[in-house]
């Protein structure tokens, strides 16, 4: 099972139980095809960049879930027919990347120096 984010935009109308029930939604999608919740976020009510179906405002919710690719297929359908959902996004989760410029130098072969004193690369 591979880790995935959706963010979704619920209609601002929507009360709290309302926004609640979404995301029970989203979440039995996701059990229903043996996959797991790891988080669950519910940012709120914010102002959006743009109007979406004349609405200037949007109660965002976040998940974090593990599940098979074919379990994205059917969140992406029923997020389509949700009419209270303006708007939706799936993507794979992703660790943030480490620097790692020092590692990549410690794995670097040795490779003798010919300016260096003592240093024979052979005749």
């Amino acid at each position: 099972m591979r880790e995935y984010e959706t963010v979704f935009i619920v209609d601002p109308g929507c009360d709290e139980t309302e926004v609640d029930r979404e995301i029970d939604t989203v979440k039995g999608v996701i059990t229903e095809g043996s996959g797991q919740v790891v988080e669950v976020q519910v940012w709120g009510k914010r102002r959006l960049a743009y109007e979406i179906k004349k609405k200037k405002e949007g109660t965002y919710a976040f998940v974090r879930f593990k599940c098979d690719p074919s379990v994205l297929q059917e969140l992406n359908r029923r997020f389509k027919l949700n009419e209270l959902v303006l708007r939706h996004l799936i993507v794979l989760s992703q660790e943030p990347e480490q620097e790692q410029h020092d590692s990549e130098s410690e794995m670097e072969p040795d490779v003798p120096n010919p300016d260096e004193p003592g240093v024979s690369l052979g005749s």
